[in-house]
Formats: C-alpha cells, structure tokens, sequence
C-alpha cells in the first residue's frame, strides 16, 4: 500500500481544542484544529495527536517544510501543550501508517465502526485494483442512494437535500452540511467526521467512493437521470481536514 505523506506527534494527553484555539489561532473544523502555517497544515485531534501534511506533496517535501518552519511548528506545539522543541518532535514522531486512524475525529459514536470500515477497505486495496474498489464501493453507495429517494419519495430538492442529511447522520456516516454555491455545481456538500477518511493519514488519495455513490445515487433517483456526476474535491486521506463533494447535473 502507498505510503502516507503526513507525520505525526503525540502530546501524551487530550487537548481542549477550544482553548488551544484561543493560544494558537486556526480553525475548527468538525473535531480538529485546523492551523495553516505557510502550505504546512498543522492538525491537532482531542486525543493529543498532531498531524502535520502538504497537500499534494510528498513526505520528503513535508520534510524540507517543517525544518524551513521549525521555530513556528514549536511555537505552536508549545501553546497547545507546553514545553517541547522540535528536535524532540522529529525523533519521537513519525510517517503516518496508511491504516493508522484517530478516531476522536469522527464525531459522536454513530453506528459505523471505523476501525470496520478501514479493515474492510485496506483489504480491499490489498487484493484488488484500486479502480476495482472504487467501483465497487461506489456501486454499493448508489444502491443505498436511490433506495433512500424510494422510501422517502421527497417531493422537491430541498427535501431530498434534508433525506440524505437525515440518512448520512444516523447511519453514522458522518455530519453533512451544504458547502458554498459555486459556477456549474448544483450542489456542495461537506462530512465531517466520514469513517471511510477522518482521522486518517495523508496518503494522497480520495477514498470516500461510498458517500460519493450515496449522493449520486439519490440525485440521479430523484431526478430520473443517469446525467448525475460527483466529484469528491477534498478528503481526509488527502490531508484535507473535511471531506468535499461536487454534484452536477451533465445534461438539462
């Protein structure tokens, strides 16, 4: 399997991440702290973990960031959680495992057992091609799409948009909320918390293949079309802090 592109270090205990914003500034974003330091992502979970990753970039590029960064990433590790320099980070941290998780980013306890969910998928990967999984996750999220828009039968968008919300959040998929309106999008929409990526390491790649049949499933059952494209634009495993999707409708 791909070797992740983000690095890890843990404080030894939990963190408040209200108060930790309030000594280093970033944002909060579903159950983490999100600081930018440059193109460096800094992320720092309740459990006390800290996971550093470049988008796009590989883990030599990570590298060559935080040393350029050095005195910046101390500072924050020392507001957030007392005295610690970075030479103690790079010896005690390390390269993410693919199938390492922090679940204290999945938000609630939902019914979706995350340490589940990634055996199932890293096996998968293990004994088969990456586009074989993918179709096949995507193949089982469409089912449950158009089975929801079946039971449910909204009777506008609006209605289907409050179904799928509805859905996602109690089968423990995760909390979903529209994203900002954008040119040629029907709709944004952003999971925090999604057991198929949070918490997971950068490993630059979009895994969330099931959520992603899941909203085009019901959007293309609703509409009776098969003109119904979703393009997942950020997600954990990528080093995003929050996975994205993109629904569009490909014909009138």
């Amino acid at each position: 399997m791909v070797k992740a592109e983000s690095f890890s270090y843990h404080l030894g205990k939990t963190i408040d991440l209200k108060k930790a914003q309030k000594k280093a500034g970033g944002n909060i974003l579903g159950n983490i702290l999100e600081i930018k330091v440059d193109e460096l992502e800094v992320h720092v979970f309740q459990s006390g973990r800290i996971r550093l990753s470049v988008p796009g970039k590989t883990f030599n590029e990570l590298q060559e960031a935080m040393l350029s960064n050095a005195m910046r990433i101390s500072s924050i590790i020392q507001k957030i959680g007392g005295k610690v320099d970075v030479q103690k980070v790079m010896k005690t941290g390390k390269q993410d495992d693919p199938e390492d998780y922090d679940t204290s980013a999945i938000e609630g306890k939902g019914l979706v057992s995350s340490e589940v969910v990634r055996g199932i998928i890293s096996s998968a990967y293990r004994v088969s091609q990456d586009f074989q999984v993918e179709r096949i996750m995507t193949q089982a999220g469409e089912t449950v799409g158009r089975k929801l828009v079946k039971q449910k039968n909204p009777k506008n968008r609006a209605m289907l948009v409050k179904e799928i919300k509805e859905y996602v959040e109690k089968e423990g998929f995760g909390r979903i909320e529209e994203g900002e309106k954008r040119k040629l999008v029907d709709i944004v929409f952003k999971v925090y918390g999604c057991p198929f990526a949070a918490g997971a390491p950068n490993i630059n790649k979009k895994v969330c293949n099931f959520t992603r049949g899941i909203l085009r499933g019901a959007f293309a059952e609703f509409k009776g079309a098969e003109t119904i494209s979703v393009k997942e634009t950020k997600c954990w495993a990528k080093g995003d802090p929050y996975c994205e999707f993109e629904v569009y409708s490909l014909a009138a």
